[in-house]
């Protein structure tokens, strides 16, 4: 599992998933820029132009908007893309709860529009399993459900797919950006679950889910932040990654961030 940093200097998410046998998959991809663009398409040429499994957790620009930059060209620059799994998500509550330059409708319907006949496609829910590659599959802990539905809070975040991968004896939990209102769903539901030993932290690790979650998740061997270092500075604009990070520090786990991306790790 590879975490790849964004061009922009701003936090995004990008991550690649191989088997041993090289095989590719892809979670999310940064934004729809020339820069994040190059770089998912610098990584899919190097698998030989094929994406086995792409994984869309929600409809934000910074996550899916590579993703909406490229499919559409796909076909005709060659790239074969063997299903794509994302989010269900409700286009009136992303309209009613929107915030300004974040939850921008566009980046959804631009998603929409762009797989509007593919066949790829499959919306996830919570309690799938789903295959990722050749040996590897996913438990799928959370997507957009009713009770995201009825959340006030950011629910194209609390939208997002959670999912654990697993390897023969280690795992990683991708939290995307879910947050603190939705976690108490999730834990009653997989409290015995949720158990990995790295961890992907939700929404780049600031404003995002509780040290409470994170104690049940026992993470030990890794977690990854998705952004850059000024993020994670107290007194930046509010952000709050950095209570996160030093709880994790203080823990002794290894920490994942963009200052040292692309950041690789082997699922024994």
């Amino acid at each position: 599992i590879t975490q790849y940093n964004t061009t922009t200097g701003a936090q995004a998410m990008f991550y690649t998933i191989e088997n041993k046998d090289g095989d590719l998959a892809i979670v999310d991809g940064g934004y729809n820029c020339d820069g994040d663009i190059s770089q998912v398409l610098d990584v899919i040429k190097k698998h030989g132009n094929h994406v086995t499994t792409w994984i869309l957790t929600h409809p934000h620009h910074d996550h899916i908007g590579a993703f909406n930059g490229l499919y559409p060209y796909a076909d005709k620059i060659g790239i074969k893309i063997d299903r794509i799994y994302a989010t269900d998500a409700n286009r009136d509550r992303i309209v009613e709860m929107a915030r300004d330059n974040t939850d921008d409708v566009e980046t959804y319907d631009d998603f929409e529009k762009a797989i509007e006949h593919s066949a790829n496609v499959k919306y996830v829910h919570s309690g799938d399993r789903i295959k990722i590659l050749n040996g590897l599959s996913a438990e799928v802990y959370h997507a957009w459900d009713h009770e995201v539905d009825e959340t006030d809070c950011n629910p194209c975040n609390n939208g997002s797919i959670m999912f654990k991968v697993f390897g023969h004896k280690d795992s990683m939990l991708f939290c995307a950006d879910t947050e603190q209102p939705i976690e108490k769903y999730i834990i009653a539901r997989y409290k015995n679950e949720l158990k990995a030993d790295y961890v992907q932290c939700g929404h780049h690790g600031s404003t995002g889910l509780s040290t409470d979650f994170y104690d049940l998740v026992g993470a030990t061997k890794g977690a990854f932040f998705d952004g850059p270092d000024s993020l994670y500075v107290k007194g930046n604009n509010g952000y709050t990654g950095y209570i996160l990070m030093d709880y994790f520090k203080k823990k002794g786990v290894p920490i994942y961030k963009y200052s040292t991306a692309p950041n690789s790790i082997t699922l024994k």
